[in-house]
C-alpha cells in the first residue's frame, strides 16, 4: 500500500540512531551519507491519492459513418483534421455537394410533398428552422411534409447552390447526430463510390480523454471519479470526471484503460492532443500525516515517529500507518499522535 516506504523509513532511522530491521536497511541511504533532521507539525489536512497516466485528448467516437447514398465518382472531400457542421458540404458526388443536416435517423428516402409522416421529416423540420430556411415563421415539427416545409426546402437549396425545388432528393444531405471531426478521408478524389460505401471517417466534435496505465496495488480508478487532464504543450489544466474504465490482460500483463469526459466545452486545437490525465481515487478530510521518511522502523516490528519535546529531547511514539498520498505523505494515528505535535523530518543534505 505504501510504494516506497522502505526507503523513506531506513532514512529516517539511520538519522535517529534507532535500530530498524533489516529488511528495511537493505534499501537504506548509504553509509555517510550526511543527513539533516528538521522539525515539522503535525496540523489536519486533506490527503489525496491519485493516478496519473499518459492520455490523449481526442474526440468521441460516432456509431454511424459518413456514407454515400448514389452512386457516383467522387469529386470532393473535406481534408482530415477538419469540422464539418450543420449546413456544409460534407463531400460531393458528381460535382454535387451532399450537404450534412442533424439528425439521428438516416436518409433513407426522397422527401417531397405528399410522403407519409415520419422522424426523418422531423429532424428536415428541425434543421430548417436552426438554419434559418424556414421563414419568418417556424415549421411546426410534427413530421408532415407539407407546403411551408416545401417552400423552406427551395430555399434550402438556393442557398446551397443547388437547383432550387420543393422536394429533396435522397443522396442530396446526410443526417448525422451533430458536427463531425474529419479524421480519415476513406476513398480519394476520383474513386467510384456505391450507395452505403463509407466516404469519411468521422467522430463527435465532443472532446473525450483516453488513456492506460499499469495498476500497481493502489487503489483502483472507478467511474465518477474526478480527474484533470494537461495538455503537453502547456496551458490550463481541464477539469472532467471517469467516464468509463476497462481492464485487459495480456501475457501476465494487466492494463487498465480509461475514459474520461472533460466539464464544459473547452476551447481546444482541432486534432488529438497529446495529455497528462491524473484521477483522484481517494480523499480524506481533516488527518494528521507526515512525510513518507519520517516513519522510523521498529526492530520489533511497527512504526514511530520522534517526538522533539520543549525540553530539547526526542522521543518515540509508536504510530498505525494508513493512507497515502500528496505525493509523499503517509496517515498516522495512535496514542500520542496529536494536532500540534512536533516532529522529525530527515532530509537528506
Amino acid at each position: 500500500m505504501l510504494v516506497g516506504l522502505g526507503v523513506g523509513v531506513a532514512i529516517a532511522a539511520a538519522a535517529s540512531g534507532w535500530v530498524v530491521g533489516p529488511a528495511l536497511t537493505r534499501h537504506g541511504a548509504p553509509p555517510n551519507v550526511p543527513v539533516s533532521q528538521e522539525p515539522t507539525t503535525l496540523e489536519p489536512q486533506t490527503l489525496t491519492s491519485t493516478v496519473s497516466f499518459g492520455a490523449t485528448i481526442g474526440y468521441q467516437p460516432l456509431a454511424v459513418a459518413a456514407t454515400a447514398q448514389n452512386s457516383g465518382i467522387l469529386t470532393g472531400v473535406p481534408p482530415a483534421g477538419s469540422v464539418v457542421s450543420q449546413g456544409q458540404p460534407i463531400f460531393q458526388i458528381n460535382g454535387a455537394p451532399v450537404i450534412l443536416l442533424y439528425g439521428s435517423v438516416p436518409e433513407w428516402r426522397s422527401l417531397a410533398p405528399g410522403v407519409s409522416p415520419g422522424a426523418d421529416v422531423v429532424e428536415l423540420e428541425q434543421d430548417l428552422n436552426q438554419l434559418g430556411d424556414s421563414g419568418a415563421t417556424k415549421l411546426p415539427t410534427n413530421g408532415e411534409y407539407s407546403a411551408a416545409v416545401g417552400l423552406a426546402v427551395e430555399r434550402f437549396l438556393r442557398s446551397e447552390g443547388l437547383p432550387p425545388s420543393t422536394s429533396l432528393p435522397q443522396g442530396t444531405v446526410l443526417f448525422l447526430p451533430g458536427a463531425v471531426f474529419v479524421s480519415k478521408v476513406a476513398e480519394p478524389l476520383g474513386a467510384t463510390v456505391e450507395p452505403s460505401q463509407a466516404v469519411l471517417d468521422v467522430s463527435s466534435t465532443q472532446r473525450v480523454v483516453t488513456g492506460a496505465y499499469t495498476p500497481d496495488g493502489g487503489l483502483p480508478v472507478a467511474t465518477g471519479q474526478r480527474a484533470t487532464v494537461t495538455p503537453d504543450s502547456g496551458g490550463p489544466s481541464l477539469p472532467g470526471s471517469v467516464a468509463a474504465v476497462s481492464t485487459s490482460t495480456t501475457g501476465g500483463s494487466t492494463t487498465v484503460t480509461v475514459t474520461i469526459t472533460l466539464s464544459g466545452s473547452p476551447s481546444l486545437p482541432a486534432g488529438n492532443i497529446p495529455a497528462e490525465a491524473t484521477v483522484v481515487t481517494r480523499t480524506l478530510h481533516g488527518v494528521l500525516a507526515v512525510p513518507v521518511q519520517a516513519l522510523v522502523a521498529l526492530v520489533n516490528g511497527g512504526y514511530a515517529l520522534e517526538e522533539r519535546t520543549r525540553s530539547g529531547r526526542d522521543r518515540l511514539i509508536g504510530v498505525q500507518v494508513g493512507a497515502s498520498g500528496n505525493g509523499d505523505l503517509v496517515q498516522v494515528t495512535g496514542n500520542g499522535v496529536r494536532p500540534g505535535l512536533r516532529v522529525l523530518v530527515p532530509t537528506l543534505y
